[in-house]
């Protein structure tokens, strides 16, 4: 190891017309300026970085890193042969994260993002160095903080097996919702308790898990399936530890801070024993390393094209950022109040007073409003969240845009789904929720309003957006949110309620929305 050590030394440091020393140089200087190039999208990652569910990503740079150094001796065999196919692919990546970063989709651009490291790393040294580190380089998709369409699900499955599981225990309780309670006091499955920071953390070590002790790329596969599955039941079993443990204590532990102490220990127990089963598997992972005496072919070997096919790649990426900075320059309509038309009574209903205290939590729009009809017998709420011109943090779809927040003193959300409802015999997907304070139960209908088209589908609303960026209307203000209540506490005489309704105001309320876009754009 030592002798390997040295001669790389050598080559790198103290023999400059290596071509080592050459490529390390570029290819440092070039990752430097991507980096800089897209620093916004950088420091997007970095705030989610920030978070508990996903710290861990700040682990994954040196370890790909590490990874790559630790090959070392069959990568100084080979001699770095710059390439231009893959600047086709840099283009792509940029496009892509240009349409990323125009819709507000981090993931998208995050991903282009990290992407255009190994494919720029491919440009530089060429794809038989690439095909050498390709799983660090590849590793370094773990950067991307992604997972958080999965929490609903997650929320859901962990409240079922811990309600589940209390019911197995011969205990009474009583469900609604993500809500419960045992005679010793009343639980909620929130966003912290379903798990997906223990299922982010588990995939990523047991993919480097996976790549260490194994070769078959079935055992590999089959491993990361694992570690997919078993963090999501041992949070399950977690959570239901932590309430009999506050149970027989009388409340007096896993209520307070050791809540999450318990989860790590038993999260760390539960990987321990996963890793354990995992190693019964173990392969034989030893390889041919290449002899440090093997003779490079120095007849391919051109740095001044190597330099130059740098600086090409560095062009096409950086088009983006640039594109992305001319689009943000175009003037920016000023939306005030005035602006918004409100949608007009239709027989048999007409305005009236406010019948509620509640009121949607959607961040960084530009107008809210809300509005109340009644016919007579029923009474509706319709609220309003206007967005002109989007940006980080101040986006139409955001997972930050909630009906309420999590923990709230008064309101519980007991559900969510989607519903299919018609309107002049055209079907509309949209969200169907239950809140539930001490004094009032609301029915609530919520669809969004982009570029025309009411959809529930955060996705649909991602690509109007993007369609929008490619047909030349990048800063179309034609967004808002729609949220259509009911106060009772009866599911199926609400849903008439609401039908009845918006089978007579939807006209109106879309001429509404017409009218407000069609002013914005003046």
């Amino acid at each position: 190891m030592s002798m390997h050590f040295n001669s790389f030394n050598k080559w790198l440091f103290v023999n400059t017309s290596h071509p080592w020393r050459v490529a390390i140089t570029v290819l440092l200087v070039a990752l430097s300026i991507l980096i800089a190039a897209y620093h916004n999208t950088l420091f997007i990652m970095l705030d989610v970085w920030n978070t508990h569910t996903y710290a861990h990503c700040y682990l994954i740079v040196p370890i790909s890193a590490y990874l790559i150094w630790d090959k070392r001796s069959s990568l100084v065999g080979i001699t770095p042969v710059s390439e231009t196919l893959p600047i086709i692919f840099i283009a792509l990546l940029g496009m892509g994260w240009l349409v990323g970063y125009n819709t507000d989709v981090n993931a998208l651009q995050e991903y282009a993002m990290v992407t255009m490291i190994p494919v720029l790393v491919w440009v530089i040294l060429g794809r038989k160095l690439v095909l050498e580190i390709i799983f660090p380089l590849c590793f370094l998709l773990f950067c991307v903080p992604f997972g958080d369409f999965m929490l609903p699900s997650m929320i859901e499955f962990t409240a079922d097996f811990t309600v589940g599981m209390i019911r197995l225990s011969g205990m009474p309780v009583y469900r609604e919702g993500n809500y419960f309670s045992i005679p010793s006091g009343d639980w909620s499955v929130v966003e912290a308790c379903a798990g997906l920071r223990y299922l982010m953390a588990s995939i990523t070590l047991g993919t480097l898990y996976a790549y260490i002790n194994y070769r078959s790329a079935k055992l590999r596969i089959l491993f990361v399936i694992l570690s997919g599955i078993v963090p999501i039941f041992l949070n399950g079993i977690r959570a239901y530890l932590i309430v009999m443990i506050a149970h027989f204590s009388g409340m007096k532990l896993g209520v307070g801070e050791d809540h999450f102490i318990y989860g790590w220990l038993f999260f760390g127990l539960g990987m321990a024993l996963l890793f354990w089963f995992g190693s019964t598997w173990r392969e034989n992972t030893e390889t041919d390393i290449r002899p440090v005496g093997h003779k490079l072919n120095f007849v391919k070997w051109n740095h001044h094209r190597m330099v130059l096919y740098s600086i090409y790649a560095l062009m096409v990426s950086g088009i983006w950022p640039l594109k992305a900075a001319y689009i943000e320059s175009y003037p920016k309509t000023n939306l005030t109040e005035l602006f918004v038309i409100l949608p007009e009574p239709k027989p048999p209903w007409k305005y009236t007073e406010s019948i509620t205290k509640w009121k949607p939590m959607y961040y960084g729009s530009d107008v809210e409003k809300q509005v109340y009809f009644t016919d007579g017998s029923n009474t509706v709420g319709v609220f309003f969240e206007y967005y002109n011109s989007e940006a980080h943090g101040r986006e139409l779809i955001s997972s930050s845009n909630k009906l309420i927040t999590e923990k709230h003193p008064i309101w519980k959300l007991l559900e969510e789904v989607p519903i299919i409802i018609n309107i002049d015999g055209y079907s509309i997907n949209i969200l169907q929720g239950i809140l539930k304070s001490k004094d009032q139960t609301i029915v609530v209908w919520r669809f969004n309003w982009v570029s025309g088209i009411f959809t529930s589908s955060n996705i649909q609303a991602k690509l109007l957006k993007a369609r929008d960026l490619l047909i030349g209307k990048p800063n179309n203000p034609q967004a808002a949110i729609i949220i259509v209540i009911d106060p009772k506490d009866d599911l199926a005489k609400s849903k008439e309620t609401l039908q009845n309704f918006v089978n007579v105001m939807m006209p109106s309320i879309h001429k509404s929305l017409q009218l407000s876009a069609a002013n914005r754009n003046q």
